[in-house]
């Protein structure tokens, strides 16, 4: 098995486990398959009216995620343009689940890409069980 294979696998097998936990919470999830190539957004969210996108990233051995900042630029766009919310959902090795971090906290940085560790998603994000008691 080729580690982009994994890579995807993983990626898809979190989509999967997030879009899970909210169904069960009432949330109708749709997943957009290949979405690292083909779009931008990973999992559209539907509960009551409320309408939320995700960027779901797992990093198990390592403690951040990096962000094409063109994407992260796109993200906001449709957050101040439509007025969806948008969060980047993360697992990585210090957290003990995914968090979600608003779209609107995200802090872009000089350069091409934006790095956000376990501590970002701390302070600026909420754990996958808070988010479900907001919404």
């Amino acid at each position: 098995m080729t580690s982009t294979k994994y890579s995807y696998q993983k990626g898809a097998q979190s989509e999967r486990t997030v879009m899970k936990y909210l169904e069960r919470h009432g949330w109708i999830c749709f997943r957009s398959a290949g979405s690292g190539k083909h779009g931008k957004i990973d999992v559209i969210c539907i509960k009551k009216g409320k309408v939320i996108l995700l960027d779901v990233k797992y990093r198990i051995t390592i403690n951040y995620v990096a962000y094409e900042n063109e994407h992260l630029q796109y993200l906001k766009s449709i957050y101040e343009n439509h007025g969806v919310d948008v969060y980047l959902v993360a697992k990585v090795k210090y957290l003990p689940k995914f968090y979600f971090m608003h779209i609107k906290d995200v802090q872009i940085s000089s350069g091409s890409m934006t790095t956000l560790n376990d501590r970002d998603f701390r302070e600026r994000g909420i754990p996958i069980d808070r988010f479900i008691e907001l919404y």
